[in-house]
């Protein structure tokens, strides 16, 4: 619609296009200037990402170029650990210091499988200790009884209820 003026805008030229145009400039400094504006949100509407669960020094047993992604752990340590198929896991590797983020899926029950998957199984060999972790976001109120599940495990990547028998 060119060369229609519409009224209140600042090119109408008749005095009631000039206050509404003024009133609505008012309304929009009011709004710019409101203490309001940037009134910080309470705590509680914080979310914070915490560790979920870990599996701690867990050994390499495979990594595998040919698969298309993911880590293979036995479906034990993912129950252990509450991790779910499909849930994305941070990958620390101990021995090499290579980190690195993928999905879980599950392997054999019972095997002790840890396989590196994909493009990832650059960053690993068999035999490398790893650190697999989880998080997730907590409320502020959750935060005083959060407690991540930690699941220390042996050289055959079984579960260990002490330190001492861990790797």
């Amino acid at each position: 619609m060119h060369g229609v003026i519409s009224a209140g805008s600042p090119h109408d030229t008749t005095a009631v296009g000039r206050r509404q145009w003024k009133r609505r400039s008012a309304e929009s400094a009011d709004t710019l200037l409101s203490p309001n504006l940037f009134k910080i949100q309470p705590p509680t509407a914080m979310k914070r990402i915490l560790l979920k669960s870990k599996i701690h020094r867990a050994t390499v047993t495979e990594a595998n170029l040919e698969y298309e992604g993911s880590v293979t752990i036995d479906t034990d340590l993912l129950q252990a650990a509450d991790i779910v198929e499909h849930e994305r896991v941070e990958i620390y590797n101990i021995t090499s210091g290579t980190r690195l983020a993928t999905y879980a899926i599950g392997g054999q029950a019972g095997s002790g499988t840890i396989c590196i998957n994909g493009a990832a199984a650059h960053l690993v060999s068999p035999g490398d200790l790893v650190i697999i972790a989880s998080y997730a976001e907590y409320s502020v109120e959750e935060l005083g009884s959060h407690a991540p599940q930690l699941i220390l495990v042996d050289r055959n990547n079984r579960p260990v209820h002490d330190a001492a028998n861990a790797n």
